[in-house]
């Protein structure tokens, strides 16, 4: 039997569009098997009570939270029929409390504060148990830790702080215009005023994270490759509490800050 060719045109755009769909899928399960490969399950042990709002543990029968993990992309995904809630909070390298985040009961990505590097997790059953003063028993305890699904990235930051005393200079400004917002700024070694300046090397970190002591300051920095020649300039203007973070490029060496006399800060590298 012959083939007319409207019927052929037609078979062909059938076929163009069933493997269209293929090609669609097939980049849509490697973006997704990629993704997955980003991440890794993270098993946690667990203690009956509660963190408080400092992220202190505080005794609660009806609660409880888990020992401290790594928490860069951190995401968390409740089981389809989860009887829990959960909230989060993030910690330092060293341990101190940064930050709470409230309860919730729905698959969460968590924007990770600067300079987080551990979490602990509170689990909360959305309903009280039918056993002695609503408590938290051995079988409750292995089903609400069964009810979510903690995962984060394979490759973990670190934070290193920097010894910003190392390099200091108190002339140079390095720039050859004053700290006026908007106004072109460009890198110059010989200039020199009464300013501080520190110079901080950068090598194999992905981003400089400032953080001011005195609040209200505006910071130059220029980042600079190994021969010293500039990449970039920016000015920091810091206005309140929390950190600014320069990302850096892969040939960054250097990062350049200059400041006045009164203003300090603490910088930490992230690796």
């Amino acid at each position: 039997m012959k083939i007319n060719t409207k019927t052929k045109n037609t078979l062909k755009k059938i076929l163009l569009c069933v493997l269209g769909v293929a090609l669609i899928f097939g980049a849509f399960t490697l973006v997704s098997d990629y993704k997955s490969e980003e991440l890794k399950t993270v098993h946690v042990s667990y203690h009956i009570g509660d963190l408080n709002n400092s992220g202190a543990p505080i005794e609660n029968e009806n609660a409880m939270y888990s020992d401290a993990f790594e928490c860069a992309g951190l995401t968390i995904t409740p089981a389809f029929d989860s009887q829990v809630e959960f909230k989060v909070a993030f910690y330092d390298s060293n341990g101190q409390f940064i930050s709470l985040v409230p309860k919730t009961a729905v698959t969460t990505t968590y924007d990770v504060p600067d300079l987080a590097t551990h979490a602990r997790v509170v689990l909360t059953p959305k309903n009280t148990y039918e056993n002695d003063d609503d408590k938290i028993g051995l079988i409750e305890k292995i089903e609400l830790a069964n009810d979510i699904e903690i995962k984060v990235f394979k490759d973990q930051l670190s934070y290193e702080k920097v010894d910003i005393t190392a390099d200091v200079a108190l002339n140079g400004t390095y720039f050859t215009n004053s700290q006026t917002e908007g106004s072109p700024l460009v890198y110059d070694a010989e200039k020199e005023e009464f300013t501080v300046s520190t110079l901080i090397e950068v090598d194999d970190s992905s981003a400089l994270l400032i953080k001011s002591t005195t609040p209200g300051q505006t910071y130059r920095y220029a980042i600079l490759d190994s021969s010293e020649n500039v990449i970039e300039v920016d000015y920091i203007k810091y206005d309140g509490e929390g950190m600014y973070k320069i990302d850096l490029p892969n040939d960054a060496h250097y990062v350049r800050i200059v400041m006045n006399i009164s203003a300090t800060y603490d910088a930490w590298l992230a690796k």
